[in-house]
Order: structure tokens, then C-alpha cells, then sequence
């Protein structure tokens, strides 16, 4: 429908239109929602002349997945962010999003994350109580380049917390394979803070909205995705077209959150809950 005119028109404009608005609220369950999503999209935009520039119904996609999950785009929440990579328009989970989205598990408290620089008393303590002590040196020069560790604890409210660390070298290896390796060069220690509560959240496997969080966080914008995370009425506002035949290596992943998102209807308060165990904080 709107990928011929996309060159054509900008993202802030397509953002305003009628149907897409609509798209949006149906996405969300909420009017005041989707406005408030359309408009840190368009701050976004306003900010960044290449995501202004880009192709605007693949600008509208990124938006219509963060509100698929619940989070908001932009610094004010750290939730999510759109820009421009070789591949166009993408979205990326901010690791203050994966701590918002584990933290609608009921079970759970509160999340720390925290890096260490040098300078700081950092210990790990196993067994049956883990726990993490780190006392920071006030006078210490806190720069990226100064990060030796991050550490992530999960608090749960009946049990015993879940502690994961990693060290300078595991997180320079995580950078050295991921997708947007340009984003680690302008926010270092964003990067490994997510780096860590997303291992995290692989031991704790309870979301499924975690689980496509992190299926997203690894792809591009491109039709298989939005052909399995987003609703229909949404997917056809951005004119995605009908499924190809064959069977790609990405179908796999892709499969998977189609997966994720049939669970995702039901409301995961209203799931039944298992009473966590007292977790192990080896790896």
C-alpha cells in the first residue's frame, strides 16, 4: 500500500496518518499508548535526519514492534531505539527495556544492574545465598574505557536472588559478534549492561515477551519479521507482502517468535505462576 509512496513522504508524516494511528491502538489495547508512541517516534526522527530520511514504512514498523512490546522508544526511558544501519531502519532493546520487561513477572522485585570500573572492590559471593558486593571508589574515573566487569542480580520476593556477571573480556567478545557493532563505539556501557541481563534473562525463561525481545534485537526490519510479530491489521498498513515460498535459515528464528507472539495473547498475569527455586549463580 505505502511501500511505493515511501520514498516520497517522510516517517513523521506516515506516522500521522490515520490508519496507521489505528494500527498502533490496536497494538497496544490503549489510544493514549499509541499517540505517546507515535509521538517519541517522531521526536526520534526529528533528532536523527537519517532515521527522517529513511524509509518510512520501515521507520512505522519499528515503532509498531516496540509497541507489540509494550516498551517506549527514545533515551527518556532507555526502553528501545530506532536508527539507520547498512540494512535500513532498525530497532533495538535498550537493557533498561529487557529489566522492564522482566520485571512484569510478579515473582521478581527488583533488578540490579551496574557496571564496575577500576578502582572499585568487586566480589561474587556462590553458594546458597549468592550475592554480589561492589563498592565503588567515588574517586575513581568513571569512563567506559575504566569497565573491567558488569554484573546483573535479580531479587525475587520468596527466594534467594540469581546473580550473573561478566568480565571486560566476555563483553568485548560479545561486541566483536554482534550486529551493530557501531552502536557499542557511541555507547559502550549501555551495551554491556545488556549484554548481561541478556544472558540473564536466558536463565530465567519465563517471559515470552523476553523471548521476542531478543528475536527482534537480533534481526533487521525486514518483511519475515514483521510478517510474525505484528497483527495483521498492523502488517497491512505497511504493506507487507504475502509469505514466499521455500525455507530460509531465518524462518527458523522467525518461526520462533511467531510462537512467542501466539503466547502473548493471553496476559502473563493471568498465566499460572510456579514459585521460583533458589537459583545457582554459576553458569
Amino acid at each position: 500500500m505505502y511501500q511505493d509512496q515511501a520514498q516520497a513522504e517522510t516517517a513523521e508524516k506516515m506516522l500521522k496518518k490515520p490508519e496507521v494511528c489505528q494500527a498502533l491502538e490496536v497494538i497496544t489495547g490503549s489510544a493514549g499508548l499509541a499517540k505517546k508512541l507515535a509521538r517519541l517516534a517522531i521526536t526520534a526522527c526529528r533528532k536523527d535526519k537519517a532515521l527522517a530520511q529513511a524509509d518510512a514504512s520501515k521507520v512505522c514498523a519499528c515503532v509498531m514492534v516496540a509497541g507489540q512490546l509494550g516498551l517506549e522508544i527514545g533515551a527518556e526511558q532507555g526502553h528501545a531505539y530506532m536508527f539507520v544501519d547498512k540494512n535500513g531502519p532498525v530497532l533495538r532493546i535498550g537493557y533498561k527495556g529487557y529489566i522492564a520487561l522482566a520485571l512484569r513477572n510478579p515473582s521478581i522485585s527488583h533488578i540490579d544492574v551496574q557496571a564496575v570500573y577500576e578502582g572499585d572492590h568487586f566480589e561474587v559471593v556462590l553458594g546458597s545465598a549468592p550475592k554480589v558486593i561492589h563498592r565503588p571508589n567515588m574517586n575513581a574515573l568513571k569512563v567506559d574505557a575504566k569497565i573491567t566487569h558488569v554484573y546483573a542480580v535479580v531479587h525475587f520476593k520468596d527466594c534467594e536472588p540469581m546473580v550473573e556477571w561478566m568480565t571486560r573480556n566476555e563483553v568485548e567478545k560479545a561486541k566483536a559478534v554482534a550486529r551493530a557493532s557501531p552502536v557499542w563505539n557511541q555507547w559502550y556501557g549501555e551495551q554491556a549492561r545488556k549484554t548481561v541481563i541478556r544472558r540473564m534473562c536466558k536463565r530465567l525463561q519465563f517471559s515470552p515477551q523476553i523471548s521476542m525481545a531478543q528475536a527482534v534485537d537480533e534481526s533487521t526490519i525486514d518483511n519475515d519479521t514483521l510478517r510474525t510479530v505484528l497483527p495483521e491489521q498492523a502488517a497491512n498498513v505497511v504493506d507487507i507482502p504475502p509469505q514466499p515460498l521455500g525455507h530460509t535459515k531465518a524462518d527458523e528464528v522467525f518461526e520462533r517468535m511467531q510462537q512467542v507472539n501466539q503466547q502473548q495473547q493471553h496476559e502473563y498475569a493471568e498465566q499460572p505462576q510456579q514459585q521460583p527455586s533458589k537459583h545457582s549463580s554459576t553458569r
